[in-house]
């Protein structure tokens, strides 16, 4: 490997002078520049400073163990991996671990962030990057004025699953969900569905799910009391734990009762069943498409709000009771 000393041998000049090429501080004469430079690409020899510094961009998201964010995050690192430097914080659902990434993520001077938060709380420190002119952008829900969004059609998928069931015959239709302030609120597709049929919607089959350690037993009392025909379950946490108290309850998927579920993962697919799925690839894309836009650009940024839509993936889970 070449050395410095190598580049000012063949150039035929001093060590120190090459250091002065390569220094910002000094201004050499434009003729042995030429034959400094000339050497360095004979010699295949790469200076720091002719290294293009890459820009580090932050990301923060609430959950760990979540496939859909980890889905997620993989396609925007495919997209960015090759401009950016990427690290990644998780808050797992705690407020006070995600004001402390925020604050870490302020410290390392990110050049971009790309987040979703825990609550609809807005932080000074986001929008002081916002206003610095550092690209920004927020999934799931829109807390920070001046921040790109890129949402999700919650509603949408959950008006398309329910819809597709009552179309099936489905009237007893147990909604599994988690409600959190500021999201896509799903259970206005539920209703919406129910709605456009001519159906009154029972308040009892809309169920908000607590998170503990008996989700399943739950999830069990709630099949027993209600004796629902179909289960949509729209994340992961709840759709497995779901899967997990229906083979308890020896309830076979869809002859004893139909099932559907957030989102389309790999063991979804594998077990049949009836899936709301997101376009992953076109986030990742669009993640990019909004970074290299700002980047750069003189003028202020006018923020923009993306939404993508939910696609319904019909398989094996949903049993028809009418033609």
């Amino acid at each position: 490997m070449s050395t410095i000393r190598d580049v000012a041998q063949k150039a035929g000049v001093s060590v120190s002078t090459v250091y002065k090429v390569f220094s910002d501080s000094y201004k050499t004469r434009d003729e042995i520049r030429e034959r400094v430079l000339k050497a360095c690409e004979e010699l295949n020899y790469s200076h720091h400073s002719m290294i293009k510094k890459r820009k580090l961009l932050g990301m923060m998201f609430s959950e760990v163990t979540n496939s859909f964010t980890n889905t997620l995050m993989q396609m925007i690192i495919d997209e960015l991996g090759d401009e950016y430097d990427i690290v990644t914080l998780y808050s797992n659902e705690d407020l006070t671990r995600e004001k402390q990434n925020i604050t870490c993520l302020e410290q390392m001077k990110v050049d971009a962030l790309i987040f979703a938060t825990v609550s609809n709380q807005e932080y000074p420190e986001i929008n002081k990057m916002i206003s610095d002119g550092k690209p920004v952008i927020q999934f799931f829900m829109q807390t920070h004025p001046g921040a790109d969004a890129i949402l999700f059609d919650d509603e949408l998928g959950t008006y398309q699953a329910v819809k597709y069931l009552i179309q099936n015959g489905h009237k007893d239709i147990l909604m599994l969900y988690k409600y959190r302030i500021g999201f896509p609120q799903r259970s206005n597709g539920y209703r919406k569905a129910f709605e456009e049929e001519g159906l009154e919607v029972d308040e009892r089959y809309l169920y908000d799910i607590p998170y503990n350690d008996s989700i399943r037993g739950v999830i069990q009392n709630k099949i027993q009391e209600l004796k629902p025909s179909a289960i949509l379950a729209v994340n992961e946490i709840i759709a497995t734990s779901t899967v997990c108290a229906l083979k308890e309850m020896k309830l076979m998927v869809p002859q004893d009762i139909s099932l559907i579920i957030y989102d389309d993962l790999p063991w979804a697919a594998a077990s049949k069943l009836t899936t709301i799925g997101h376009a992953f690839d076109s986030a990742g894309s669009l993640c990019k498409n909004i970074l290299m836009e700002i980047t750069g650009l003189e003028k202020k940024h006018t923020p923009v709000r993306l939404v993508i839509d939910p696609m319904l993936i019909v398989r094996d889970s949903v049993r028809i009771l009418t033609k």
